[in-house]
Parts: structure tokens; C-alpha cells; sequence
């Protein structure tokens, strides 16, 4: 796939562009440092941070107010998804996460060696957060720029 899909930018983001609709000019690839998701993770795991003091929940639940998210529609939702980030956390630091392919997050490869979430960002996020050094994704798209012999 060809075109600037993989460009990066730096605005930080809570979630992807399905939720937070953009115009194309500002639609990129942007660094997990910048992702709002992998550092309330990071605040919530490494630091001890309550669920509910981080930026990405209380972004959730204020979009619930005007523009309900898909998968967390309400507080039952999110403690849902909360409880499921916990379980994955653990299952990875002691080992326990058993690779499905079913579930194994998609990315997408652009130029320059950037890596883009297509899905599973939750997986990727939680697993370089509790620290594994590998972890098993399936390629959906390399950038049309990237020679074939790279791959």
C-alpha cells in the first residue's frame, strides 16, 4: 500500500483515529510515548497509579457524556475491559499468556521501520509494558516503498 499512511506526527492521541475522527493531513503514525492508552498503562502498572486517576479512563468516561466509545459505553464496560488489562498484565509478567493466533495483534509496516497497530493495540501495549522482549504479530500491510528483499 502506497501514500503517506505511515507519516509520522507528533500529537499525542488517547485512542486511534476509529474514535477520534481526523482529517487525513493529520493522520499518521505516532509514537507510543505519545499515546495517551500506553501511558496510563505505564502510570497504572509501573507506578500504581488507580485506574481511575489516569488520563485514558477519565477520557473514556467523558465520552460518555457526548460521544459514547463503541466498546465502553459505560462504567460496567470499562471496568470490564480494566479488569481484562489486569489479567493480561499478569498472564504476561509471569509467563502465562499462551500465543493465539486468533488473537495475535495486526500491524502494519511503513517505511523507515515503523511499526503501525492495526488491531490487538491493547495486546502490544500491555506487553511492552510488562516487559517482553518478543511477542508474535501478524503483518497486514507493508508500504509500497519497502523493498521486497527488506522483508
Amino acid at each position: 500500500l502506497a501514500g503517506e499512511w505511515d507519516q509520522s506526527i507528533g500529537t499525542e492521541i488517547y485512542w486511534c483515529s476509529i474514535y477520534e475522527p481526523a482529517p487525513a493531513d493529520v493522520c499518521g503514525m505516532v509514537s507510543m510515548n505519545n499515546y495517551v492508552f500506553y501511558r496510563s498503562l505505564q502510570a497504572h502498572f509501573d507506578n500504581g497509579e488507580p485506574w481511575q486517576d489516569t488520563r485514558w479512563y477519565r477520557w473514556m468516561i467523558d465520552q460518555q457524556q457526548d460521544n459514547p466509545i463503541r466498546r465502553y459505553r459505560n462504567k460496567e464496560e470499562v471496568a470490564e475491559r480494566l479488569d481484562f488489562l489486569d489479567r493480561l498484565h499478569s498472564d504476561f509478567r509471569s509467563g502465562l499468556y499462551r500465543d493465539d493466533p486468533v488473537d495475535r495483534p495486526i500491524i502494519n509496516s511503513g517505511r523507515q521501520g515503523r511499526m503501525a497497530g492495526e488491531d490487538g493495540r491493547h495486546r502490544l501495549c500491555v506487553a511492552r509494558v510488562a516487559g517482553l522482549s518478543e511477542f508474535l504479530v501478524d503483518v497486514n500491510v507493508v508500504h509500497a516503498d519497502i523493498p521486497l528483499s527488506s522483508i
